[in-house]
């Protein structure tokens, strides 16, 4: 078994308090279907979260500690990837952390784990509303599991309970932060589902883990460059470069003009031609597709990177849509 696909609950630490031993056990208890005589080995973690039971934490209860991460990361409940069956993504986000749960069916018909992941977030990513860190939160699961989500013949079912993150994919407008991600999530088949914290309980403790609940991030300032580290190189040189182009293309200067300086005062004529376009953190766009520049050689680098893949074939209709501007 592959340590990384465990490491999120091995590394779990000894609770501390009963509060920690109850999150522990919340998360647990949603795989105790697969663990054998789970009430007895769980028995000892139990009875520390009665009101009338005084702390004391001794080896029996750190041997059931110890035994139920164990059973949770091994056989019968976590299973190997099946690339001939759907993926089910679970992901949750918190102040600091974020962790996340793939799973496919087993052959009891039940969704069992994959694999388990509990990242931290950088001291920016600390510092996003709720709404970037859940979306942010699926972004890393999927750079994680990469070798096994990319370019899938079924779409990978997300689920979320974050519900506006359903709409995110048909938004019209998006800042330079969104398109990097947008373009990093063209490369995945999926869809998203919104499921209730109460629901979502398996990713919803690993993000809560008591260890990430007490860091606090560190202040910065400026959004560093880190912030798109799950996305290529590649991807946000494309970018940055139809952001520096955008003002040099004689076509296009006239809209970006009317949407960035003279909206108050232009004609009603103006209004209506450029009614559809929208301007966006340095990015131009046109019925929600992404504007680019007249040049050729990015225009190049644009249909290798995100056509002439071969692995865009089984999900073309994910890709990102680039509006095509013609003369007048």
């Amino acid at each position: 078994m592959d340590q990384k696909k465990i490491e999120a609950v091995t590394s779990w630490p000894q609770p501390k308090t009963v509060k920690q031993v109850q999150a522990f056990l919340g998360f647990v208890n949603y795989l105790r279907r697969f663990i054998p005589n789970f009430s007895t080995v769980a028995c000892p973690l139990h009875n520390l979260t009665r009101k009338e039971t005084p702390w004391s934490w001794g080896k029996t209860e750190e041997d059931a500690f110890q035994e139920l991460k164990t059973l949770v990361t091994k056989s019968p409940v976590l299973i190997h990837s099946n690339p001939e069956l759907p993926y089910y993504l679970e992901t949750d986000a918190s102040g600091v952390a974020m962790g996340a749960i793939l799973s496919q069916q087993g052959e009891d018909n039940w969704l069992h784990p994959i694999a388990y992941m509990l990242k931290s977030f950088s001291g920016a990513e600390a510092n996003y509303d709720t709404h970037d860190k859940e979306l942010l939160a699926i972004i890393k699961a999927l750079e994680e599991w990469r070798i096994f989500l990319e370019a899938t013949d079924r779409p990978i079912q997300v689920f979320t309970d974050h519900q506006n993150l359903e709409y995110w994919m048909q938004a019209r407008t998006f800042n330079c932060r969104h398109a990097q991600w947008r373009i990093f999530l063209s490369n995945f088949n999926f869809e998203i589902h919104y499921c209730p914290g109460k629901q979502l309980g398996k990713p919803d403790a690993l993000s809560r883990r008591a260890d990430y609940v007490d860091t606090l991030p560190e202040p910065e300032v400026m959004l560093p460059a880190e912030v798109f580290a799950n996305t290529s190189e590649e991807e946000v040189e494309i970018v940055t470069e139809i952001c520096s182009k955008l003002r040099e293309d004689p076509l296009l200067e006239p809209i970006i003009q009317f949407l960035t300086e003279d909206t108050d005062n232009a004609p009603p004529s103006i209004w209506k031609a450029y009614r559809d376009y929208d301007w966006e953190e340095d990015l131009l766009w046109y019925q929600g597709k992404l504007v680019v520049p007249d040049s050729e050689i990015l225009k190049e680098r644009l249909l290798k990177e995100f056509h002439d893949s071969p692995l865009a074939g089984c999900h073309k209709q994910r890709k990102i849509e680039l509006a095509r501007i013609e003369p007048a």
